[in-house]
């Protein structure tokens, strides 16, 4: 069976759309299963024993074994570790402790972050911390956007900790990207608090435009953050270090 729907019915179903509420995800759970690939078991429990002997002051129970330390990272939202190592700071404490221990951390806009590639694709995956207050922040996952030059990706997925939803910290992690990158594009879908960013935030601080996508191919419209204007045609956001596209 065939579907016959009109020109402005098409249009509708490839804008942006703006879908209410927030993301819901727990960034660090991501981070700390990433440890748990990518880290060996020695070194994963050498150093969380580490950390929260040292660094927390905590007395490790005698009974905890092996198994119960990398079940932690593997399955960090369910485990039976202490009250104390659940707690968030502590989890995030031990998240930015890793991360310096065993990545290479690289420079940001008021952060460090670094970077762990997909396997299997070309996706790439940033996981940010604070270098002052030493603690994860939050994460965005990339994917290869070939319709652009030079280094260029499309966000996947956004998300700051959650108890730092806010604070402005997912501003810095967007700024960090644009500055490494040639152009950042956006979903196509947008929760709440991503829409307010690409469309409000972000072009105060860098160079954004609203993108139509149309049979003779895409065209690019420069947000001038001091103007109102709507971006209900625009199909997708696209912000750069650079002037032009």
């Amino acid at each position: 069976m065939k579907i016959r729907i009109t020109e402005s019915q098409l249009k509708l179903l490839h804008e942006i759309r703006k879908i209410s509420g927030d993301y819901q995800i727990q960034p660090i759970y991501s981070v700390l299963r990433y440890y748990a690939d990518a880290l060996s078991k020695k070194q994963i429990i050498d150093s969380f024993r580490d950390f929260f002997t040292e660094k927390i002051g905590v007395d490790l129970p005698s009974r905890l074994n092996r198994r119960e330390i990398l079940n932690f990272f593997e399955y960090p939202y369910n485990n039976d570790l202490p009250d104390t190592m659940n707690e968030r700071d502590s989890i995030s404490g031990l998240a930015y402790y890793f991360a310096k221990k065993y990545f290479n951390l690289k420079e940001g806009v008021d952060l460090v972050y670094f970077m762990a590639k997909d396997p299997i694709g070309t996706d790439r995956e940033f996981f940010f911390f604070d270098p002052l207050l030493k603690i994860f922040v939050g994460k965005i996952h990339l994917k290869k956007q070939d319709t652009l030059s030079g280094k260029s990706y499309r966000v996947k997925m956004s998300a700051a900790d959650e108890e730092l939803i806010g604070t402005g910290y997912g501003l810095k992690m967007y700024l960090t990207l644009i500055d490494k990158l040639d152009y950042l594009s956006s979903d196509y879908s947008l929760f709440s608090g991503a829409y307010r960013m690409w469309k409000h935030i972000l072009p105060k601080y860098s160079n954004v435009w609203g993108v139509e996508e149309k049979e003779s191919g895409e065209e690019y419209y420069k947000i001038d953050p001091t103007k109102k204007k709507s971006v209900q045609k625009y199909d997708y956001f696209v912000a750069s270090k650079h002037n032009t596209i």
